[in-house]
């Protein structure tokens, strides 16, 4: 009606041209308008939309600058004839390697800001630009090369597969499904680090700060992040683990069309959706370090390919930015490395033997050497470090062989209780081979994990064992079997040093494009074939199709989806407010603490939240504090001065048993002296005071009845047994110097422990009691 009005005054041609514009200007209008009715229910800057928003367009920034410089970086280590195949997951995971030595090197000079957030990224994307531009119509052609149509079989899948990530994607948006680890260490010392400004030495040794850090490095400087919290800090991080993941699928389509010439294969990324792992704690996408190490994993064996013919230098060098990402990203990942490095170097011997023979350039062992060099100057920022700060470059796995620092004298007990927790085979050295051949198959759903995770539900996925069988009877089958074969050697890998469900996931890609390529070998074979496929993997399927919804999160109890249920339903009615406060059990601590404040959080690995730097004292993970060896409160004040320690977060009178009696003594003597400065449920924070408090008698009353310490008076130092379980350790108690029988006089000591429960237990006059493990109480004399 309008419109032929404004036809008439202003004529056809003018009228059409306008028309657009006052459509664009009244529906702007009624936007308006319905935003301000939306904004008096709640208000539009608390709309979580704005933050999970800023984070994906700092994603996409992160995304395009890894992928600029690997393109860079792919150009320069391929030959002019190279067959582009895998492009795009070689140059991404080039580029994410290249990001974090760039954050690496900013972290070593102290560089972690607002400046280097932004820096960083711009930089590695300008470098890399030039040629990008340049390669962008070759990009475009080849991502058109498969065609866009699809069949309604692929429409179907892929919507299956929508539906997949989707249901992974419900990890990423919910702080609180973040795992034990990632509260403990993985993005814990990322805030550790933004909080320093910078990479700083573990004063305390702490075992978690000197594993490979790729994945801690990626998520510092999603901490240095301008604007938000503690949320954007967290759902930076955890859709920097999200990218990498939707990353790696391509590279699956990529390694089939390497296995299988000539096919499409653009569905094999969903043979990933088909291990159900992927949904369930711990393999899940939690803000951990196994998915970004299986990012790897796929470029580590097409690298392989192009250098295997010849070992043309370029390509060797390409493997060992591949080799590199998987063992900075964790030493397990070792699974997914073990194989190529082992591969390429029997080749390498075997064509320097040819050339020895031919009497010609010995180009394969230059190139090996080149590759073994090139892996150790990118490995630089874990070992170059750990060797520096740590007298250790694996420290501390090779503490009997360097003079290690910081080391205490019960390091090398505790240094056994971490390695014993590590799911590392035991028995004889049969047994064990035994258990190595049984991994081979049953590595899918025997119980690989702590049992009461999923008990003994076989959640990993069993279609790449299971599908094997039919492998021999298929044609062009060659380079699928050289697949096999090298997962299988990753899987014996992972049996022996650290069999964990989890760490498979460094070999799932390799896993995922066997079954697609089985798959596809089967489609060719005939519709018998089909059907068994089919059959197999619609088995699968069904099997794990409520796996998503199992509540299996060892911390709340819930699934992802009724986790992000709760989480969205929140934004009814209040508004929503608490739910961008996550990690409020520690955050609440920090907050408000002066910057530079240095925190040691007593006993407890997790303190994602704190937003300071931290220091642990647990004694299997920190081999720079021990309270009993120190052996006085003074001792340890003088520690944490050194240390740089501002503050302290423990539970005031608890003990947990892990430390001896003496060390429990020292600490909790010292603990009575703080003021408490703010709460959180039962943990306190206090400021270092000034003054270390006065000497105490370093004597100690101990009455205990059987299987310990006999009751009597002992020197503090005779009570630094730690009896913290360990195989094959029997634990040999003193005598005392002076022994206590039940009626006695009270004996005069700096400190006392006493178990209520024994017959005869006195009382304790002229004591004060610092704190309590079930029936034991610990005193210190007035």
């Amino acid at each position: 009606m309008l419109a032929a009005l404004l036809a008439r005054l202003l004529g056809p041609r003018l009228a059409e041209r306008i028309s657009p514009w006052l459509v664009l200007a009244a529906l702007a209008g009624s936007t308006y308008v319905l935003a301000g009715i939306f904004h008096e229910q709640s208000p539009l800057q608390n709309w979580l939309f704005w933050r999970y928003a800023g984070v994906w367009l700092c994603c996409a920034a992160f995304a395009a600058a890894c992928f600029s410089v690997g393109n860079l970086i792919v150009h320069h280590l391929s030959e002019a004839d190279e067959p582009k195949t895998g492009h795009f997951t070689l140059s991404f995971a080039a580029g994410v390697f290249a990001f974090f030595l760039l954050t690496s090197l900013a972290g070593f000079l102290h560089g972690f800001g607002k400046v280097s957030f932004v820096l960083i990224p711009a930089a590695l994307f300008a470098v890399g630009a030039k040629q990008l531009w340049r390669d962008l119509p070759r990009l475009r052609e080849s991502a058109r090369s498969g065609g866009w149509a699809l069949s309604p079989v692929e429409v179907a899948a892929f919507a299956l597969g929508a539906l997949g990530l989707t249901v992974i994607y419900l990890n990423v948006l919910v702080p609180d499904n973040a795992s034990y680890d990632t509260r403990w260490y993985h993005l814990a010392i990322a805030e550790h680090y933004a909080a320093a400004g910078g990479i700083i030495r573990s004063v305390e040794g702490n075992v978690t700060v000197t594993l490979p850090q790729l994945t801690s490095i990626l998520a510092s400087w999603a901490f240095c992040i301008p604007w938000g919290g503690l949320f954007e800090r967290y759902e930076l991080a955890a859709h920097l683990e999200f990218v990498l993941f939707l990353a790696t699928l391509p590279g699956v389509v990529a390694l089939v069309r390497s296995l299988v010439p000539g096919v499409s294969a653009r569905w094999a990324w969903l043979a990933m959706l088909a291990f159900p792992s992927l949904f369930v704690y711990d393999s899940s996408l939690h803000g951990g370090a196994d998915h970004v190490a299986a990012l790897f994993a796929i470029p580590t064996y097409l690298s392989l390919l192009r250098a295997w013919k010849s070992l043309p230098l370029r390509a060797c060098l390409l493997l060992a930015i591949s080799v590199c990402g998987l063992l900075m990203s964790k030493y397990t990942a070792a699974a997914a490395a073990a194989g190529p490095v082992v591969a390429l170097t029997l080749r390498g011997i075997w064509l320097t033997v040819s050339q020895l023979r031919g009497r010609v350039r010995l180009s394969a062992l230059r190139s090996l050497g080149a590759t073994l060099g090139a892996g150790l100057l990118l490995t630089t920022p874990h070992w170059l470090k750990n060797l520096i700060w740590h007298g250790d470059p694996l420290y501390p796995i090779l503490h009997r062989y360097f003079k290690v620092r910081p080391w205490n004298d019960e390091g090398d007990f505790f240094f056994a209780v971490y390695q014993e927790q590590q799911f590392v085979p035991t028995g004889t050295l049969q047994h064990k081979l035994i258990g190595m051949l049984k991994a081979l198959y049953d590595h899918s759903y025997a119980l690989y994990n702590w049992s009461d995770f999923h008990g003994h539900y076989p959640v990993f996925g069993s279609l790449f064992t299971f599908s094997l069988v039919a492998l021999p009877f298929l044609r062009g089958t060659k380079r699928t079997w050289a697949l096999v074969a090298m997962t299988h050697l990753g899987i014996v890998v992972w049996y022996w040093i650290s069999n964990a469900e989890r760490y498979l996931q460094c070999l799932l890609p390799w896993m995922a494009a066997v079954v697609a390529s089985i798959g596809i070998l089967a489609w060719r074979s005939g519709w018998p074939a089909r059907v068994g496929f089919l059959g197999l993997t619609g088995l699968q399927l069904v099997w794990g199709s409520d796996m998503p919804f199992w509540p299996l999160h060892r911390m709340t109890g819930k699934s992802p989806v009724g986790l992000a249920n709760e989480f969205f339903a929140q934004g009814y009615g209040n508004g929503g407010e608490g739910r961008t406060k996550p990690f409020e059990d520690f955050a609440a601590l920090g907050r408000g603490l002066p910057p530079g404040s240095k925190v040691l959080v007593h006993h407890e690995h997790l303190h994602l939240g704190l937003g300071t730097m931290a220091v642990s004292d647990s004694t299997r993970m920190a081999y720079g504090i021990n309270y009993g060896e120190l052996g006085s409160a003074a001792a340890v004040h003088a520690l944490f001065r050194r240390y740089g320690i501002t503050h302290v977060v423990w539970e005031p009178r608890v003990i947990y048993g892990d430390e001896s009696v003496a060390g429990d003594l020292v600490f909790h003597a010292y603990a009575a002296t703080w003021q408490t400065v703010g709460k959180s449920g039962s943990r306190h924070i206090a400021a270092l005071p000034a003054e270390a408090p006065p000497p105490r008698e370093a004597t100690v009353f101990a009455f205990y009845c059987g299987g310990s310490y006999t009751a009597g008076l002992y020197p503090l130092s005779a009570l630094r047994l730690s009896t913290y379980p360990l195989r094959g350790k029997k634990t040999r108690f003193p005598v005392p110097q002076q022994p206590y029988t039940a009626g006695d006089p009270l004996p005069h000591a700096g400190y006392a422990v006493v178990n209520d429960n024994c017959p005869g237990a006195p009382r304790m006059k002229g004591y004060t009691q610092i704190a309590a493990q079930g029936s034991v109480r610990y005193y210190v004399s007035r």
